[in-house]
């Protein structure tokens, strides 16, 4: 049996119900969120290189050596070539390229965009490299049993894009 002071229990009920779900509807909404941003995600290229390399029954690694990366332009094309005999991929013993130089000369523009040192695992990193194409030459020295440490360099083309990271692994 309902009675006014029910009625009146439960309408108060229902009213407070109603206040308070109101209540929650009308708080502040928080602040907006940050714009998503529309530039370029990072500046130049990134390369992470790798030497560490079985040969025959030998080992080598640039490991202790550094890598270099040389802008791709016409002059120093001419002298890669004539130097390694390959602008795509070559694997030399210093000693010869060292001769080939000499007999070549001094070159003014051939210094290097970025050098790197190799880690003991043979690893290096270049950060920040300009979108284009390039030669990263690595000095790598080789040991063979029984006939000890001999040295070689090897020249690799590379093209990269900014925002890039590529993964090389020079082997001769």
């Amino acid at each position: 049996m309902f009675t006014a002071q029910s009625s009146l229990t439960r309408l108060a009920a229902v009213v407070a119900l109603t206040m308070g779900l109101a209540a929650c509807a009308t708080t502040e909404p928080g602040p907006p969120p940050p714009p998503v941003p529309t530039g370029p995600v990072a500046a130049g290229a990134t390369v992470l290189g790798n030497t560490d390399f079985n040969i025959d029954d030998g080992h080598g690694s640039c490991s202790g050596l550094s890598v270099a990366l040389m802008a791709d332009s016409p002059r120093f094309r001419r002298r890669a070539e004539a130097l390694y005999g390959s602008l795509v991929h070559a694997s030399q013993p210093v000693a010869v390229v060292k001769a080939r130089s000499a007999a070549l000369g001094p070159e003014d523009a051939t210094a290097p965009v970025q050098t790197a040192q190799c880690n003991a695992r043979g690893e290096f990193i270049l950060n920040g490299v300009p979108g284009g194409s390039y030669f990263l030459i690595a000095h790598v020295w080789i040991i063979r049993p029984g006939q000890g440490r001999t040295d070689h360099v090897i020249l690799q083309r590379v093209s990269l894009h900014d925002g890039q990271t590529k993964d090389v692994r020079l082997i001769p």
